[in-house]
């Protein structure tokens, strides 16, 4: 230990520890800055887009939640809020229109903010609450459909209400179809007052939860087991379907940055510890000669590596927590949210990668070193018996496999990444090499200098060929970040067709579509096909009730449990942008009564091809076998339905 430190020192002294301290310090401040600013990024699009469900965790049933397991949230320091939704004639002096009611509590909403104005498609002001006992807020396309005007009144079921303000936008509206007619917004206590609720109502009861996610995960694996059949926890990926894909392939790009930043400070760590090595043959050489046995070499050098590793990486942390305060501080301007405050996993993550990295990678050189000659003290042209490489850089490449493993908690994308890696190592080392060697030629044709320079490349071949390497690997993943953000983008504006719709029409009896569709026709309006829309649920599965089936959860968007209501619909073509992913699709000339079943919802229900399922749909019980299992695309404005 003594005579380690004493080398160290005068490593220090001497600037043989200069390179690889900056290079562990850049490479553990660069992979620090990275991961922490992406960890921010990451935190703030999760808030902001917890905005779309109006909290971090939302629990939907048909009917309401026991008041002690809702209670269970503030064990874990939750918020929470509670909504009850229904649809309800409202009526003015002189008319009556069909709106969607929901009634809020003092809390709503946790995430987002609701805008109201004073007069109908008027300028707009966001406000953190909704409105008070004993009034209601009322969508802006409401006023012209009962004739009336905010302060006057209107009334809800049994109940008289005054318009205090005009809605221009709630946080968690949603895209479904179901949520198309136009809002009244009102308090939770007046809901009993209307006497709208009565045995059999529809009526969809939502519960709000947010905090911190660590808080939130725990609450979430005591609560899921003890809630009932009908009732679904979901987040904001699986909550709002037109936006989760969106926010899994933000999140996936955020990750690719941290885990190029992690190859990145691998590569840089392993030319400067094959530098480091290189200087010291002679000084091992000389240890030899004194008595040091291979395992004291290296026991010395693992001394200097931990401490020097120790030192630089927490210089690095440190740095990478500057720099990163200070891009924030930057960008400020440019973000349309506020960064929140990093989690120490970054950190943690900055300081392991450095310690893997440099023991990694450092691997190579001092199983070289070990095997130094004594000779070389007389001949320093004798080479040095070296190991496997295959099973010393083994070492650096599982561990920079298992960090970026730790860090993306994605073993697909980091199994493709790494091989991706691999074969660009091979491929970049190959053309390197070659570049080097061929440079014999145009070394003897250029001037004294050039001449010199390509000299120098040619004593030391594999060297320079790892140099070039370092440099191009470096590039390439700076533009393979560039290629990936410009594609990401471009999928994003190119995700909505030119021809989506922008205006739906619902509830339209079958004797008027006759003349809406002539109107249209007229009006040159281009037109989706027709679906009809039915409420219903499943009762039971293959002659078990739905109630005593055990749910198989695992959905990557968090579908709906088996016996929720929902929306149905019959048609004879495959809807647009819906794949066939096993079965077949409906067949005229079938005996049975044939279903098609979204894929993410059959995974999560464990239905198959075969499965008899049976409805209750308004009082009639219909059977209907699985013909056919089925990718949806959510976010094309198209009507999509899970069956």
């Amino acid at each position: 230990m003594k005579l380690a430190l004493k080398l160290l020192i005068r490593d220090w002294r001497g600037g043989e520890l200069t390179l690889l301290l900056a290079a562990l310090i850049i490479a553990v401040g660069t992979v620090t800055t990275i991961t922490l600013f992406v960890d921010r990024l990451q935190q703030a699009l999760l808030l902001e887009s917890a905005s779309f469900i109006a909290a971090d965790r939302v629990i939907s049933a048909s009917r309401p939640i026991e008041t002690a397991l809702l209670a269970r949230a503030d064990e874990y320091n939750l918020q929470r809020s509670a909504t009850v939704s229904f649809l309800s004639m409202v009526f003015s002096d002189e008319r009556a229109q069909l709106a969607a009611v929901k009634a809020v509590d003092d809390g709503y909403p946790l995430r987002g903010q609701l805008i109201i104005a004073d007069e109908p498609f008027g300028s707009g002001r966001p406000t953190g609450a909704g409105p008070q006992p004993g009034s209601v807020w009322m969508e802006s396309r409401l006023f012209p459909s009962l004739d009336t005007r905010p302060g006057a009144s209107v009334d809800v079921g049994a109940l008289t209400l005054p318009i205090a303000e005009v809605l221009l936008k709630e946080p968690d509206r949603g895209g479904g179809f179901d949520t198309v007619a136009p809002r009244v917004i009102m308090h939770l206590s007046d809901v009993d007052r209307t006497e709208i609720i009565q045995p059999g109502s529809r009526v969809t009861y939502r519960y709000l939860f947010s905090g911190d996610e660590g808080n939130l995960k725990a609450w979430e694996d005591s609560v899921r087991p003890d809630l009932p059949e009908d009732t679904r926890l979901y987040g904001v990926k699986e909550g709002a379907e037109e936006i989760g894909e969106a926010l899994s392939k933000a999140e996936r790009f955020l990750l690719l940055g941290g885990l190029l930043g992690v190859i990145l400070a691998g590569v840089a760590i392993a030319l400067a510890a094959n530098r480091y090595a290189h200087r010291h043959f002679d000084h091992v050489a000389i240890l030899k000669t004194l008595g040091a046995t291979p395992a004291r070499i290296d026991q010395i050098y693992l001394v200097i590596f931990i401490g020097l590793g120790l030192a630089a990486t927490l210089i690095g942390a440190a740095l990478g927590l500057i720099v990163q305060a200070g891009v924030a501080e930057v960008l400020r301007p440019l973000l349309p949210v506020a960064l929140p405050a990093p989690t120490m996993k970054p950190v943690l993550l900055g300081l392991t990668t450095g310690m893997v990295c440099l023991l990694s990678f450092a691997l190579p050189p001092l199983l070289t070193l070990r095997n130094a000659d004594p000779v070389r003290v007389i001949r320093r042209d004798l080479d040095t018996a070296n190991p496997s490489s295959l099973v010393a850089y083994g070492f650096g490449g599982l561990g920079t496999f298992g960090l970026m493993w730790w860090y993306s908690q994605d073993l697909r994308l980091t199994v493709l990444l790494f091989i991706g890696g691999l074969v660009a190592v091979l491929i970049l080392g190959l053309l390197a090499l070659l570049l080097v060697r061929s440079g014999r030629q145009v070394g003897l044709q250029a001037g004294s200098a050039w001449r010199l320079a390509v000299a120098g490349l040619q004593r030391r071949q594999l060297e320079s060929a790892l140099q070039i390497l370092a440099f191009g690997l470096a590039l390439m993943l700076l533009l393979t970040l560039f290629l990936v953000r410009t594609s990401l983008l471009s999928e994003w504006r190119n995700q909505i067709p030119a021809d989506a719709p922008n205006h739906f029409a619902m509830n339209i009896l079958p004797e008027e579509r006759g003349e809406i569709r002539a109107f249209l026709d007229v009006a040159k309006v281009t037109v989706t096909p027709e679906y009809p829309m039915i409420r219903g649920r499943i009762t039971a599965l293959n002659g078990v009730a739905v109630a005593e089936l055990t749910r198989t959860d695992g959905g990557e968007r968090g579908a709906p449990r088996l016996s929720s209501t929902r929306n149905l619909t019959a048609t004879a073509a495959l809807p647009k942008d819906n794949k066939i992913l096993s079965g077949a699709w409906f067949s005229p000339a079938s005996q049975v009564s044939e279903v098609s079943v979204e894929a993410e919802f059959a995974k999560s229900n464990g239905l198959k091809l075969g499965d008899m399922l049976v409805f209750e749909i308004e009082g009639r019980v219909l059977s209907a076998e699985v013909t056919s299992v089925r990718s949806v695309a959510w976010d094309n404005l198209q009507p999509n339905f899970y069956l």
